[in-house]
Parts: structure tokens; C-alpha cells; sequence
């Protein structure tokens, strides 16, 4: 695969002055899924399940867990993880699927700095609305979605 070198020149401050640093970054000219690594064949990155047990809040087991996930998703850069939450037999399951998910997606980009678009965002199908799984995305899923509205924000 080609690659272009591209030079980025970032400014920033150091004790009242400005420095120059010149970085470079490998970015693929094609910039395409690589299929070799999609279909739960993402390299490291693994499956996992995150039960929340009160309200919207991360515990630090689900922390832990979140961090591998990040380091996981650093590591194939290439590779988009689907996020996803269960529990639609009624609209504030729905819901709560949805916090649950939106939770996980947020920890991941504000504390983990993983982009929101590598975090394709999913809540559907019968089960416990207190769960949420991830998985690497098929590469049927690559454009899915990664930011939906909530279902029902009337219900809270």
C-alpha cells in the first residue's frame, strides 16, 4: 500500500516562547478499510461485554476495561469497534439502551482520545438495557453510524 509522508508543523508554547516541532505521520494515500483486518479479525482487538449497575456511570471495572479497548483501537488504526446496546422491548429501555451506549462512546473519546467516527454507535434487540457490548465492525459496517439522536429524550 502507498503511503504519503506528511509533514505537520505544530506550535506550541514553552515558557512564554514558541517552538516549532516538525512531526511526520504515515497516512495511507487510499485511505481504505483494510478487509484483511475487519470481521473480528481486527489484529488485538477484542469483544467484550460492560454491565452498568447504576445509572450512566462507568465503574472503574469498566474503566479498566475501556482502556485495553482504547489501546486495542491504537494499535489497529485502521479498524472501527461497534458499540452496542440491547433492551427495546419498550421506549424507555430504548432509552437507556441508548444512555448506556452514548456513555461508553463518550468515556472513549473524552478520556481515551479515540475518534467518535471509529465508534460505530448501535442500540437494538431484546435483552438487558443495563448491557452493552463491543465488537471490531464487519466490513459491512464500516459507515455505519456513529452518532444517533436518542429515541425517546422525553424519557428520562
Amino acid at each position: 500500500m502507498k503511503k504519503l509522508l506528511l509533514y505537520i508543523i505544530v506550535l506550541l508554547p514553552l515558557h512564554r516562547s514558541m517552538a516549532r516541532h516538525l512531526c511526520h505521520v504515515n497516512i495511507p494515500v487510499n485511505n481504505t478499510l483494510d478487509t484483511t483486518r475487519s470481521g473480528g479479525n481486527c489484529g488485538t482487538i477484542g469483544t467484550g461485554t460492560l454491565r452498568f449497575t447504576a445509572g450512566n456511570h462507568i465503574t472503574s471495572g469498566m474503566q479498566a476495561q475501556l482502556s485495553v479497548l482504547a489501546s486495542q483501537m491504537r494499535d489497529n488504526p485502521l479498524c472501527k469497534v461497534v458499540v452496542t446496546g440491547v433492551g427495546s422491548s419498550s421506549k424507555s429501555r430504548e432509552q437507556r439502551s441508548w444512555e448506556h451506549a452514548n456513555a461508553v462512546i463518550e468515556y472513549m473519546t473524552e478520556k481515551n482520545n479515540i475518534p467518535r467516527y471509529r465508534l460505530i454507535f448501535k442500540y437494538e434487540g431484546a435483552g438487558d438495557e443495563k448491557t452493552v457490548t463491543y465488537r471490531p465492525a464487519d466490513s459491512d459496517e464500516q459507515n455505519g453510524i456513529y452518532d444517533p439522536p436518542p429515541p425517546h429524550p422525553e424519557i428520562k
